[in-house]
């Protein structure tokens, strides 16, 4: 039965699907996750995947959870500073609290940057950048997402040229009991085989992410989720593997 079980999983890997982590064309978080404790200062910086070029404008309207973490400030990168000493540029940082329309949740807050390049000659960014760096103070333990809520990104001849975001993760050691540990990714307080399926669906099959947290399903502690977590959890139940990590040791 064991071995069945295995054989089923693993061959529910090698079924054809779209795999969520696929889009190159994207504006994402660098780190996609980070680790911190409270009271620390960290930065995210927002980036240009490796497949967008003419970049010339930007705006990203980013939200994230303001009982976990707190927006201290926000800057332009080298790649957006070059640019912008090739013509006229500016840089500006807009406030706002506005309150979520799916959860009617108030505690969202969100930051707007307006960043408009023109000028002569025509220069663009091409290829993976780190356009700005957003700093943050940890308030609290538990995790805070990173989100575009709003992003336009255009070329010289004011053509969109990103239609893809990807988010990201702040996840504050320790974790408070609610959350559960790495590896549970269908939150249901044990590791087993629904756990296997569950990694199979998110990877391959458009699923939905782990639950409470995305780092529920990273059982390798790599903050990464991919095949090798399911490989983890494969040796833990079948083969007498080492037990899921904990990400807050």
């Amino acid at each position: 039965m064991t071995n069945l079980c295995v054989i089923l999983v693993l061959s529910l890997i090698v079924i054809p699907g779209n795999s969520v982590n696929s889009a190159d064309n994207a504006i994402t978080f660098s780190p996609p996750v980070s680790v911190a404790q409270v009271g620390d200062t960290i930065d995210v910086h927002l980036a240009l995947d490796t497949a967008v070029e003419n970049v010339m404008m930007y705006i990203a309207h980013i939200g994230f959870d303001s009982n976990i973490v707190r927006l201290i400030d926000a800057f332009p990168d080298t790649a957006w500073s070059n640019l912008s000493q090739a013509g006229t540029g500016y840089f500006n940082l807009l406030y706002e609290i506005e309150i979520d329309e799916l959860t009617g949740d108030t505690t969202w807050h969100y930051r707007l940057f307006d960043i408009i390049w023109s000028g002569s000659p025509k220069v663009t960014i091409n290829g993976y950048a780190e356009i700005a760096t957003v700093r943050f103070e940890i308030l609290d333990h538990g995790a805070s997402y990173l989100y575009y809520d709003t992003t336009i990104i255009k070329d010289d001849m004011d053509n969109i040229v990103v239609d893809q975001r990807k988010g990201g993760l702040i996840y504050v050691c320790p974790l408070p009991p609610e959350f559960t540990f790495a590896g549970d990714a269908d939150a249901s307080d044990q590791i087993n085989v629904a756990d296997l399926v569950y990694l199979v669906n998110y990877l391959f099959k458009g699923g939905p992410e782990p639950i409470p947290i995305f780092l529920s399903g990273d059982s390798d502690c790599d903050l990464m989720l991919n095949v090798a977590d399911l490989v983890y959890l494969v040796n833990y139940l079948f083969k007498g593997g080492p037990p899921p990590c904990n990400h807050c040791p």
